[in-house]
């Protein structure tokens, strides 16, 4: 269960990843690809840069390449992040800590009071534990996990989520509640 903290201790920072979180990981005939539906009320959030009234800067951290900035603009997304780390701008991809702290040192806050949220429990949760930052798992498909991961899962503190509703509301609570683990 959170404790209560004081609003300052709360994330300054909320990042997503992108394949598999906010956009269907396959491409339509054109090679464009969809935003999950469950996506949109999240992306109001990041767009208007807010949780439940408190301002925070946002991200996306994601392995694609520099086309993902043709992929934010195509989808109508470039307007909701602060700072994109691509696969590009890293010598090394999630998960290794890199672009997690690439997105933090961009965004001038201490990784810790950053949370990343991505449907990969290896490279977006793990990945982003590993560099210090608060990771939270959409297992969209449904997976069955592991009693070591289970055992990880619970010691970072947060539930995970079948979808981006469920995780959306959980974030709301906690700038709300000004709840954090």
């Amino acid at each position: 269960m959170p404790a209560h903290m004081p609003r300052e201790n709360i994330w300054s920072v909320v990042c997503l990843d992108a394949s598999g979180t906010i956009f269907r990981p396959e491409f339509d005939a054109y090679g464009r690809v969809s935003i999950y539906p469950d996506a949109q009320a999240i992306l109001r959030c990041f767009r208007a840069r807010t949780f439940a009234g408190a301002r925070v800067k946002t991200g996306l951290i994601t392995s694609w390449g520099k086309r993902v900035h043709d992929v934010l603009r195509d989808a109508g997304l470039s307007d909701c992040f602060d700072v994109v780390v691509c696969g590009d701008d890293v010598d090394h991809t999630k998960p290794s800590a890199e672009p997690f702290l690439f997105a933090a040192e961009s965004l001038q806050v201490e990784p810790a009071r950053c949370l990343h949220i991505g449907d990969s429990l290896r490279d977006d949760v793990f990945g982003a534990n590993d560099a210090g930052l608060s990771g939270i798992w959409i297992n969209r498909r449904g997976r069955t996990i592991l009693a070591e991961e289970n055992r990880m899962l619970r010691s970072f503190g947060h539930p995970w989520f079948s979808d981006l509703d469920e995780a959306h509301h959980y974030i709301e609570t906690c700038f709300r509640d000004r709840l954090i683990t």
